[in-house]
């Protein structure tokens, strides 16, 4: 078989990364670094063992992007690859809390080209060449940055009609939910998981659409529908909704602890039953919805 990259050009390259043997999503675990790119193989070191994989056995290369805001890095820049039989590597590119962060991001993107570079034609009709998060993990953080885009929203509209107080720790939370928010849209944008081009991985790995992701999803679902599965689905839907109604309903009690609720309540025993002789009300403080009591001995009778 004819080799799509002459043979002068598989020289042994070592590139100095932070690797991990799986996926991780915090960078204090990595403890590896150091990967090369020998002929038509991978090399690299994890817990000081040197492990080996040619690079037809590689099964898929998945490649996520970090976004910089103006409080620091979301996410991770990395490239995952994953081999026949299970085993995997993850080589991370930095970002811009590591102090060489520009030689880092240069030496990844360097490695990623070059590993993509040195595939056959057979390798790259194989493998699965993934862009983003995982459908799951980028369907859950979607919802949680939604909720965390309307409460932002909510608290300002709230702020700005004058019905919350502008204390020092409010302006400083709305200040950061409005720089937080773009750039996680703008994370999720990126990762929205795709089909990547391998004869131009980086560019087209960050080339990522929320809408499109909806689209592709949408269909997938239409296509997969039944009349049982949409009736399954509503029930859900419906049960869902009853249990929201309950729970809203659940908390809308009347509550003896609010301002007045419980003299109010003191009173109106005092009133049927008349005062007795041991307890009396000393103090009533309604700021703290709470009222003192003092008590002497009763005599009972004999």
């Amino acid at each position: 078989m004819a080799s799509s990259v002459a043979d002068a050009d598989m020289s042994a390259t070592e590139y100095d990364l932070r690797i991990h043997d799986g996926e991780v999503t915090s960078l204090f675990r990595l403890r590896d670094s150091g990967i090369s790119l020998v002929g038509k193989e991978i090399e690299w070191r994890i817990d000081g063992v040197t492990r080996r994989a040619a690079l037809s056995d590689i099964q898929a290369i998945r490649l996520t992007t970090a976004e910089e805001t103006a409080r620091g890095p979301l996410g991770t820049t990395t490239c995952q690859i994953r081999f026949r039989g299970g085993g995997a590597v993850t080589v991370f590119g930095g970002n811009s809390e590591s102090p060489d962060a520009a030689d880092r991001r240069a030496c990844y993107e360097t490695f990623v080209a070059e590993l993509h570079r040195r595939l056959g034609p057979q390798e790259r009709a194989r493998i699965r060449f993934i862009a983003g998060y995982g459908g799951a993990r980028f369907y859950f953080l979607l919802v949680m940055v939604a909720l965390w885009t309307l409460i932002w929203i909510t608290a300002t509209a709230l702020a700005l009609l004058g019905l919350v107080p502008l204390r020092i720790r409010t302006v400083t939370a709305l200040v950061l939910g409005a720089v937080m928010t773009p750039g996680l849209f703008h994370l999720l944008q990126l990762n929205a998981p795709h089909i990547y081009d391998p004869r131009s991985p980086i560019g087209s790995a960050r080339a990522g659409s929320i809408g499109d992701t909806f689209g592709h999803a949408i269909h997938e679902i239409r296509r997969g529908m039944t009349l049982a599965r949409g009736l399954t689905a509503a029930a859900i839907g419906a049960m869902m909704f009853m249990i929201l109604v309950v729970l809203v309903a659940a908390h809308q009690r009347v509550s003896l602890f609010e301002p007045g609720r419980a003299v109010m309540a003191f009173d109106a025993v005092l009133a049927r039953t008349g005062p007795a002789r041991g307890v009396q009300r000393k103090g009533i403080d309604r700021s703290l919805r709470v009222f003192t009591f003092a008590a002497c001995p009763l005599s009972l009778p004999a």
